[in-house]
């Protein structure tokens, strides 16, 4: 059935209730001459037949494109806020009502930097910006700890045990409670510096990708296990797909399975495409994007 710019398909349930679902919309059957009509339900997809135009193939949308001005479109890095809003590192929130920008963002930010940004167990939110990070309240309307370094923080992270993770670009890996932050950020390894990308594995067991490679570092210990066939690697994302098996992605030299002290190369694609992967993100049945 269409009207009104909508095109709803019916159902007859076993109660003889009817059941209408829209299966089209914004394409215009009358200008289009459009005369019969077949919807897949399988593959959602309605075709639509026109007496002087063929056949037109409808797929409905998968996802609603949120766009904020004309601005570049590019966020770097995100955190989920509320049930399904997306948080950016630059102060601005997607949700169902659209975009808008954080004020206390503009505050804070002093240098273009949206590379990391991390929501804690209670919603609160961490963010880093040059050499400041700072622990905003859920609401985003309030500072609640801060501290500067006289150098850049590379990334954030919190782990299972509610730890943040601060990289220091010339100092050294910080550390402190995410919920109840110290006075100061403690300095747990000067030779973990520049990190790049953190990530767990267990919680005693941290990743730490930097751009000249990567290692396994133990907590508890304070031992550093350096994966040797990556040394001199740009490590661009580290996924932590079980302990024991985890994927890192490099800048230019492709994607690597780590398994122990056991490292093995994934052989590229004929473009090349996989030698520079962003990220690694794994769907419900085990296959990565």
């Amino acid at each position: 059935m269409y009207n009104n710019g909508h095109c709803y398909w019916w159902q007859l349930s076993p109660g003889g209730v009817v059941k209408s679902t829209l299966v089209a919309e914004g394409f215009n059957f009358s200008l289009n001459n459009i005369v019969s009509l077949y919807y897949d339900h399988w593959n959602r997809r309605l075709f639509a037949g026109s007496v002087i135009k063929g056949l037109f193939v409808i797929t409905r949308q998968q996802f609603r494109t949120l766009k904020h001005g004309d601005q570049e479109e590019s966020y770097y890095a995100q955190a989920p806020f509320g049930a399904n809003g997306v948080l950016s590192a630059a102060g601005l929130l997607f949700d169902d009502r659209g975009s808008r920008e954080i004020p206390l963002f503009t505050q804070v930010r002093t240098t273009w930097d949206n590379y990391s940004i991390m929501r804690a167990p209670d919603s609160s939110y961490w963010l880093k910006n040059g050499g400041g990070l700072f622990h905003v309240d859920k609401t985003l309307k309030k500072v609640l700890w801060k501290q500067r370094l006289k150098e850049d923080i590379t990334q954030l992270f919190i782990d299972s045990k509610n730890r943040i993770w601060a990289g220091g670009k010339e100092t050294g890996l910080y550390m402190t409670d995410a919920l109840h932050p110290a006075s100061a950020l403690q300095l747990v390894s000067e030779q973990l510096k520049d990190a790049c990308y953190l990530a767990e594995e267990s919680p005693d067991v941290l990743w730490v990708g930097a751009v000249s490679g990567l290692v396994r570092y133990r907590i508890s210990t304070g031992k550093i296990d350096t994966m040797a066939a990556l040394n001199g690697k740009y490590v661009r994302s580290i996924y932590v797909a079980r302990p024991g098996e985890v994927w890192v992605s490099t800048h230019n030299d492709g994607i690597f399975l780590v398994q122990g002290s056991r490292v093995t190369p994934l052989p590229l694609d004929n473009r090349q495409y996989l030698a520079a992967a962003h990220c690694i993100v794994p769907d419900k049945k085990g296959f990565f994007g």
